[in-house]
């Protein structure tokens, strides 16, 4: 999350706040690195196989913030405005 605190460019401070990275894992109904099949030299479709379950992992994210922890945040804002250019 990141935050201005300022308004003219001379006396502007930024603010950013970090979440720890989240690792997750979404199941997809059918690989994308899957190799095509070929029968006789003919392109084959198995559609049971091809939309087997495929599990990614999902690194480099964190999770949304949560309604407190927004809440909380918009009023440290508030405060570091009222404090620092108050």
């Amino acid at each position: 999350m990141a935050t201005r605190i300022g308004s003219d460019l001379k006396n502007m401070t930024r603010v950013y706040l970090c979440q720890q990275e989240q690792i997750q894992e979404i199941a997809w109904g059918g690989n994308p690195e899957k190799p095509v099949e070929f029968h006789d030299g003919k392109l084959g479709i198995s559609p049971r196989r091809s939309f087997a379950k495929w599990i990614e992992k999902r690194v480099g994210y964190s999770c949304p913030w949560d309604n407190r922890s927004r809440l909380l945040l918009l009023k440290l804002r508030e405060l570091l405005s009222g404090t620092v250019y108050g």
